[in-house]
């Protein structure tokens, strides 16, 4: 412990300096815990994102002194709860947190981990041969059977709920499976753009459900505008063609000769024609 007065080691000036530099020379500034980040993975996004992010690991206090060294970063402190990373990058949040949810890998389940989500072994067959395995299955609640000399799931079967501890026998059954139900990825906790901080509910944005809503929204929109005959350059277009047939339609009920409509008039006088000298001969 440095005696209160005594300078820092300079390697610990040098890294303060160093990351306060690469802090200024980025727009944004994010935190991403690596609790549950295996350093494969970690090596994995350095590469992915060369050129547009830098990752840096530090200490908490170092991370502090070079935040106030840049003069920026310092409302990100309160996210940094254990391991994290510092990521400065040219992409603005919504990008870096899309990217992160892209960029992600399953891998097996381990004893006492806690299931994110339900697991559930699918039906089908399986190369594995008959012997000490389908017991190891069944043990694990997988309802599995010998078929044509092979060991074959025959219905679905749930191993684990969202939120149970995920057994022994479960995990090894899993992995004789090759079932890999556990999602790793690197999580965005908050991100500094323009003074601003996005917190993590505000970043992981469901962007399929968006762009369904975005469709839905823009369709309704699009028939409000026609039933009200309000024109815009979408439903110009609809709305001529809709004045053409209502202009059409009252010209043929009150027999207005226009050129559009002579011959459809003209087709409505035979056929009432036709009608009334039906009705003669039949009352002669």
């Amino acid at each position: 412990m440095r005696a209160k007065g005594e300078s820092a080691p300079a390697w610990k000036i040098a890294e303060v300096d160093q990351i306060a530099a690469t802090l200024a020379k980025y727009p944004v500034i994010a935190i991403a815990p690596l609790t549950n980040l295996p350093s494969r993975q970690q090596q994995s996004l350095r590469k992915a994102l060369r050129g547009k992010a830098e990752i840096i690991v530090t200490k908490t206090a170092i991370a502090q002194r070079a935040f106030q060294k840049a003069g920026r970063g310092s409302q990100l402190m309160p996210l940094i709860k254990g391991p994290a990373a510092i990521i400065a990058t040219t992409m603005n949040p919504f990008e870096l947190a899309a990217f992160c949810r892209k960029n992600k890998a399953m891998v097996a389940a381990k004893p006492g981990q806690t299931a994110p989500k339900d697991i559930i072994v699918p039906a089908g067959d399986t190369d594995l041969p008959p012997g000490p395995a389908l017991s190891e299955l069944k043990t694990a609640g997988i309802n599995a059977q010998i078929k044509a000399g092979k060991i074959s799931v025959v219905k679905d079967s749930q191993v684990a709920k969202a939120g149970d501890r995920i057994t022994l026998n479960v995990a090894k059954a899993l992995v004789t499976l090759g079932v890999k139900p556990i999602e790793i990825r690197m999580w965005i906790d908050g991100a500094l753009e323009g003074g601003i901080v996005y917190a993590k509910d505000v970043l992981e944005i469901d962007e399929a459900k968006i762009m369904a809503d975005f469709a839905a929204d823009n369709a309704a929109a699009l028939s409000l505008s026609i039933s009200i005959a309000w024109p815009t350059r979408k439903n110009a277009a609809t709305l001529i063609g809709l004045a053409a047939a209502h202009a059409r339609s009252l010209a043929l009920s009150a027999d207005i000769y226009e050129p559009d409509v002579i011959a459809n008039i003209l087709a409505k006088a035979e056929a009432q024609a036709a009608a009334l000298k039906s009705q003669v001969k039949t009352e002669g």
